[in-house]
């Protein structure tokens, strides 16, 4: 048990959480040129009542390669409950204008303004990637930082065009 404790605090550092419901493990696989920027919805977050969360930082739990990950928040209530699922910042569907994918610093969430999905933004790297969960560092309410690991496993099938397919499993 302890070792799953260390291992969930991630390369942000802080104290391992469970603030948030992270929901059911996902997998997504999504394939990308060497570069390309790709995006990829992993959590549905909201705040408890009377809490402000700011968001410190997003790191990838166990990489097959070096990688730096962004985080974005989309409100849901911008986009008429709309998500990212995996794909492209040029081809998200018309509800959801790039404008609309937040970054983190400045922004506080709080109950009031619903659920908010937390997407990670990458350039995908020269090779395959693969990763086993995501690590969301974050302090609540001007507290120290926390951090909690999402169980949202992804590969990023790289070539030098874009690949056709991208099986997450295989």
């Amino acid at each position: 048990m302890l070792a799953a404790l260390i291992a969930g605090l991630g390369a942000s550092g802080g104290a391992a959480a469970s603030y948030f419901d992270t929901g059911p493990a996902t997998i997504r696989g999504l394939p990308a040129a060497a570069g390309e920027a790709v995006l990829v919805g992993f959590g549905d977050v909201a705040a408890k009542p009377g809490d402000k969360v700011e968001f410190v930082g997003v790191a990838l739990a166990e990489p097959s390669t070096s990688v730096t990950p962004g985080l974005r928040i989309l409100l849901r209530r911008d986009t008429g409950n709309a998500g990212v699922g995996a794909g492209y910042p040029a081809e998200l569907p018309p509800e959801i204008p790039l404008g609309a994918l937040r970054l983190p610093a400045g922004l506080t969430l709080q109950a009031d303004d619903g659920t908010a999905q937390l997407i990670l933004a990458l350039a995908a790297p020269p090779d395959t990637l693969t990763y086993k969960g995501v690590d969301v560092t974050f302090r609540v309410n001007g507290g120290g930082e926390q951090t909690q690991r999402f169980p949202a496993a992804g590969k990023v099938c790289v070539g030098a065009a874009r690949p056709e397919v991208c099986h997450p499993d295989g």
